[in-house]
C-alpha cells in the first residue's frame, strides 16, 4: 500500500495565526488543498498534528484521513514525521507532503506516484521543477526504519543526503512543489 505523511504540526509563527486553517478563494482551508492533492492517488493519508491543533485535526478526520498527534511537534520535523510513519502499518511506499503547500496539482502527485512505479528500484523518489527538488517525497518501505528514527527540526535531510545516490528525480511542470505559505504576503496573487 502505498500511504501519505502529511505534516501538519507545525506552530506557523511567521504567519501569526494557524495559516492550515486560513480559507482560500475557493473556500477550502489550506490543509484541505494538500489533502486533495494527494488523496485519490494513495490508499491513506495519514495527517500529523500537535496535541493542541483539535481543529486541524478535525479537518483531517473530516476528509477521511487519520490523525496521529505528535507530542514532540515543536521538537522539530523529524519527530512529526516519525509519528507519521507510526501511525501507519508496515507499508509498501510512504509519500511525504507539507500541509502549507496549496498550490501542488494532483497531477503532479499522479506523475510522482506513477514514476515510482516505473522505476521500482529507487529507493527515494522527488519531484523537481526547473532543477529544485520539492515535496512531495516518496520513500520505499524498506526505508521505514530510519524514517522512525528521525528526529529534531531536519526531517529526513540527512537521511536523503546518506541516500543521495538511491535519490531519482521526477522532472514535473509545477512550481507548486517548491511553494509553501510562511507568512500572510505568501497568499497574494494564489487563484485556488
Amino acid at each position: 500500500m502505498l500511504a501519505a505523511v502529511l505534516l501538519a504540526a507545525g506552530a506557523a509563527t511567521r504567519y501569526g495565526a494557524d495559516k492550515l486553517m486560513v480559507t482560500l478563494a475557493d473556500g477550502r482551508p489550506i490543509l484541505a488543498a494538500a489533502i486533495d492533492a494527494l488523496s485519490p492517488h494513495v490508499g491513506c493519508v495519514v495527517g500529523v498534528v500537535g496535541p493542541q491543533h483539535r481543529a486541524r485535526a478535525e479537518l483531517l478526520r473530516a476528509r477521511g484521513c487519520r490523525v496521529a498527534t505528535c507530542q514532540q511537534a515543536a521538537a522539530g520535523m523529524g519527530h512529526s514525521l516519525a509519528a507519521g510513519i507510526a501511525a501507519l502499518p508496515v507499508c509498501t511506499d510512504y509519500l511525504v507532503a507539507l500541509g502549507d503547500m496549496p498550490w501542488l496539482q494532483a497531477e503532479t502527485v499522479a506523475q510522482v506516484v506513477q514514476y515510482s512505479r516505473d522505476n521500482a528500484s529507487s529507493v527515494i523518489i522527488a519531484p523537481r521543477f526547473q532543477g529544485r527538488r520539492g515535496h512531495p517525497i516518496l520513500f520505499r518501505g524498506t526505508l521505514r526504519a530510519q524514517l522512525l528514527a528521525l528526529e529534531g527540526d531536519q526531517g529526513a535531510r540527512a537521511m536523503m543526503e546518506r541516500h543521495a545516490a538511491q535519490i531519482r528525480y521526477c522532472e514535473v511542470e509545477d512550481a507548486g512543489i517548491l511553494r509553501d505559505v510562511d507568512r500572510p504576503e505568501d497568499l497574494i496573487g494564489l487563484s485556488i
